[in-house]
């Protein structure tokens, strides 16, 4: 197994507790096949540090269990010399809007409550991600003061707190939102409409009747194989958060010359 490491610089934050600068991830190299494993220590993941030495060990976390799930897919296509991502039909995305530029997209997603109402008044769908920094009655009160325009164009409220379900069962009727789910127990099922599914950081599928597909604002390997999984999922799926995903050609997911980083090790 070999890990080429890279760093990602994120002008802005990334989302609301994780500061702009770089963040650190791997290329995992394995069987000949690649995955990509990125931690969000801000967000509660042990470091990549911990997560490389899992992987060495035979132990890997979550995070490394889906990454080598993604090497796995992608070994197999290379051996067969089959391409991943040819003719690949990606379902529609929400555009993640940080309060800059243009609205491209009739659903958006916003890291700061303060940019909902901004979002709404443009006659857009919007979803809000609080990575899960409030408590119950400050989402309430939140909610309580949205305007009748801007609270009829919320779309979902993504982890307003630390999930529990019968909180958020009490969250959902008071407010008449509806909540999705990121990070989660795999196996929840109360309390939320959508379900969040990273396949970069959960090998497979968690229990939900409706899901949401993301990247982890990680590599483009990691973009290309959340696009992959969302295009070949058979469930029930809202807008995804795909982004703008390169396809190049080659088997697997892609040639990846230029995209290792110095060195493995």
């Amino acid at each position: 197994m070999t890990f080429h490491r890279y760093r990602l610089d994120h002008r802005r934050p990334p989302n609301s507790r994780t500061p702009a600068g770089a963040v650190e991830g791997a290329i995992v190299e394995r069987d000949g096949g690649f995955g990509c494993i990125q931690p969000w220590p801000a967000l509660g993941d042990p470091p990549l540090d911990a997560q490389l030495e899992a992987l060495r060990a035979g132990e890997p976390t979550v995070l490394g269990e889906a990454c080598l799930r993604c090497c796995a897919i992608d070994a197999e296509a290379r051996r067969a010399g089959r391409s991943l991502l040819a003719g690949l039909e990606l379902p529609p995305s929400h555009q993640l809007w940080d309060g800059v530029g243009a609205i491209a997209a009739p659903v958006v997603k916003v890291k700061s409550p303060d940019l909902a109402e901004a979002a709404a008044r443009r006659g857009v769908r919007v979803r809000v991600d609080f990575n899960a920094r409030l408590d119950g009655e400050q989402f309430l009160r939140w909610a309580s003061a949205l305007s009748p325009g801007v609270r009829e164009r919320i779309d979902f409220v993504e982890d307003p707190t630390p999930y529990g379900p019968e909180e958020w069962e009490r969250l959902a009727e008071a407010s008449g939102m509806r909540l999705a789910l990121d990070f989660g127990p795999a196996d929840a099922v109360r309390g939320f409409a959508v379900r969040v599914w990273k396949p970069a950081r959960l090998a497979d599928p968690p229990r939900g009747e409706v899901l949401c597909i993301t990247h982890n604002m990680d590599h483009p390997l990691g973009r290309r194989y959340a696009a992959y999984r969302a295009a070949t999922f058979r469930g029930r799926l809202v807008e995804c958060g795909l982004g703008e995903v390169e396809l190049p050609e080659g088997a697997g997911l892609g040639e990846l010359a230029g995209e290792l980083g110095r060195g493995g090790r």
